[in-house]
């Protein structure tokens, strides 16, 4: 029997588990459990002799994630009247892949009001991770650690928030489920940057270097990011801005994807649908994929580059040449170059060493070498 008596917030799921999509709880997720033993641990710290030893703690709370049940005292301080929803909220997708609208199709059950207040619930639940931040700064405040301790916040991801129409994360590669706040303070930090916001393009994967060096430790292995020391100890210091690189090898059951954000371009290749190409400057709610293929026209005969605008060819090259550099830097494990497989204009092979033992080139004679050497097994 399929229930047809949709609640407010509610997503019918037949042969699933309904879905709320939001309301509220007083302790949602045990996230004030998780504080509250971490507290109990930064108090047993404060060890004022001389053989205090260095401590390092990872505080892991779930929120805000989703469905978002902030306390019910937190959404009292957001009125819905002043909630609008994003600009990208009526985005068809459809220059994008199929498997962004089918994630999108299930929140089309929630009304334009309904997303508005999924909004504001999400907010509260924000304002009280916040909260629950600050009690932990309070303890190292109370006793007196506050000023010889390194303290971080982050997220491990953004989230949609009703852009084109979508919540969470999931596969869709838009920059709201990238771009996560990361907020750095204590000792070895110049005092000229206290509240300042640094516009340098980071990755999660720089906090580690950083966190190490700011503690004047060698790193007993190699990493992949680069220390934010200098940024931090130098407001005046000139930095060359990075390309940064995401990575997916699937959402739970499916697609990979890797993408890289380069001097204002962003390109998304995706191994299971076509590649998305935005010009963050003057399309930075990603509305327009300038490689979107019109759908139902096929060319027999066309050629490799066919599907992307000639005007657009050299900056995707340049794009995927950046791509494959990293890829290649860091081992990736999904390059592959079966035929089957092997579903980018560009391959690795436009920026592989002649000399390197790996073959990326993937011409005629290399072949069936390539297939074996990049996926580790033939074709079947």
């Amino acid at each position: 029997m399929t229930e047809t008596n949709r609640q407010p917030g509610q997503i019918i799921r037949p042969g699933w588990p309904n879905y709320t999509h939001f309301g509220t709880a007083e302790n949602p997720f045990d996230d004030l459990l998780v504080v509250d033993t971490a507290i109990k641990q930064v108090k047993s710290y404060a060890d004022t002799s001389d053989e205090a030893l260095p401590w390092c703690m990872y505080v892991g709370t779930l929120g805000p994630h989703d469905p978002y049940t902030p306390p019910s005292k937190y959404l009292d301080w957001y009125d819905l009247s002043d909630i609008e929803l994003p600009q990208s909220f009526d985005d068809t997708m459809d220059d994008k892949p199929g498997l962004y609208r089918r994630t999108r199709d299930r929140f089309d059950q929630l009304t334009a009001e309904e997303h508005r207040d999924a909004i504001r619930h999400y907010l509260a639940f924000c304002s009280y991770e916040d909260a629950l931040f600050g009690k932990l700064v309070s303890a190292l405040e109370e006793t007196d650690q506050l000023d010889n301790t390194v303290v971080v916040f982050l997220s491990d991801h953004g989230d949609y928030l009703g852009e084109h129409g979508l919540w969470g994360k999931g596969l869709p590669a838009f920059q709201s489920a990238y771009r996560i706040p990361l907020v750095i303070g204590g000792p070895g930090i110049s005092p000229d940057l206290q509240g300042a916001q640094l516009d340098h393009p980071t990755s999660i994967v720089d906090v580690g270097p950083t966190i190490v060096e700011l503690c004047d430790v060698e790193p007993s292995y190699q990493v992949s990011g680069t220390s934010l020391v200098l940024l931090l100890t130098n407001s005046s210091q000139e930095t060359p801005k990075p390309d940064v690189f995401f990575q997916s090898n699937g959402n739970e059951a499916f697609g990979i994807q890797r993408a890289v954000i380069s001097d204002g371009w962003k390109l998304v290749y995706n191994m299971f649908d076509q590649d998305e190409l935005y010009d963050l400057g003057k399309d930075p709610e990603e509305i327009t994929n300038l490689l979107a293929d019109p759908v139902g026209q096929r060319k027999v005969g066309r050629g490799p580059l066919d599907s992307i605008p000639s005007n657009l060819r050299a900056k995707v090259e340049e794009l995927y040449r950046k791509l494959w550099k990293f890829g290649i830097a860091h081992d990736d494990e999904n390059i592959n170059g079966y035929v089957l497989t092997a579903l980018a204009p560009f391959g690795p092979g436009i920026v592989a060493d002649p000399s390197s033992s790996k073959n990326y080139l993937g011409n005629d004679e290399a072949n069936s070498l390539n297939t074996q050497q990049l996926s580790g097994s033939t074709p079947v």
